[in-house]
């Protein structure tokens, strides 16, 4: 009878050691210098401010430059990288941009999505006519709420998974939620850790695996979850004692892998980040990657498997081939 009381004893004891959500990696010295692999794109006579954004689409690079004073977007070939078009004006006008925010690209209407920050609109350009069509009128697909998406990723053709804000006069909240698109209502993750969730974060989103992660700025932590919003690792980096660090900025999942800007430095003015940290699909650290050059956007294009990157630096343009890596 004692024999099968240890054996019960043995097995909860066991079976609570594996179900642990936390994960502490205090080794990630897997420094590779990758500047070699930057692949530099020119497009000649297209300068851009520091303030620009690019997104890709099955055949097109997009660049969207918010301190532009006239035309804001440019779309070139993916490959030959020639110019193809100029569009979206800059202004307060009808359909006229103040403030861009994510531009996404919906496979199934081959469309261009454009969040419009000042207006709280979302504005949908179908490709083939704003290529073929000069004068060609575009739609307001969604009217924003005040509280808003900074950030989101279609999971489905009605549903995306969001980083919202709500901005007032003395705060600046952010939240992760389902987005019901057609219905325009926000269904809210609830996290009870209110500590945690006073710090910024960057929502990364992998479809293919149904989960995403949450990369925090002011913690050396990665949680991952389900589309549920089941909490499935807290990953702790080295620095996670060092409260006044500056760790994670932009993140995002490739087909095999995550992608995180990465800081880890007490910072006292302006970031430059010359580092990405990558992990597998189950938030185990592989490499940190040095691109030598300071980053300010990137994006990833799963119809070539590359990682398009915005530098604010000698180059401003540049892809890297992720099967090249050898992570």
């Amino acid at each position: 009878m004692k024999l099968k009381y240890l054996i019960i004893i043995i097995l909860f004891i066991t079976s609570c050691s594996f179900n642990t959500t936390d994960v502490y990696q205090t080794n990630r010295n897997n420094l590779i210098n990758i500047q070699d692999k930057i692949n530099v794109i020119d497009f000649e006579t297209s300068i851009f401010s520091r303030y620009s954004m690019i997104s890709t689409t099955k055949d097109y690079l997009i660049v969207a430059d918010n301190d532009s004073p006239d035309t804001v977007m440019q779309i070139f070939d993916k490959n030959s990288f020639n110019h193809i078009k100029s569009f979206g004006i800059k202004g307060q006008g009808p359909f006229e941009y103040i403030s861009i925010g994510p531009i996404k690209y919906d496979e199934l209407d081959n469309s261009i999505l454009i969040t419009e920050f000042a207006k709280k609109e979302i504005y949908s350009y179908n490709l083939d006519s704003l290529l073929e069509i000069s004068n060609y009128i575009l739609n307001v697909k969604y009217k924003l709420l005040p509280i808003f998406p900074s950030y989101y990723y279609q999971i489905n053709d009605s549903i995306s998974l969001c980083e919202l804000i709500q901005i007032d006069e003395n705060s600046c909240i952010k939240s992760i939620a389902k987005w019901h698109m057609k219905n325009n209502f926000y269904e809210y993750y609830d996290d009870k850790d209110s500590k945690i969730e006073n710090s910024s974060i960057s929502l990364a989103v992998s479809r293919s695996n149904k989960i995403f992660a949450k990369c925090y700025e002011n913690l050396d932590l990665i949680r991952l979850y389900d589309f549920e919003g089941n909490l499935l690792k807290n990953i702790y980096g080295p620095n996670r004692n060092e409260h006044d660090f500056v760790n994670y900025n932009l993140s995002l999942f490739t087909k095999d892998y995550l992608f995180a800007l990465f800081i880890g430095e007490r910072i006292e003015k302006n970031i430059n980040i010359t580092k990405i940290q990558v992990f597998d699909i189950n938030g185990n650290y592989l490499a940190t990657l040095d691109l030598k050059y300071k980053i300010r956007d990137f994006c990833y294009d799963e119809y070539t498997n590359r990682l398009f990157i915005f530098f604010d630096d000698e180059i401003q343009f540049g892809y890297i081939n992720i099967d090249e890596l050898m992570l």
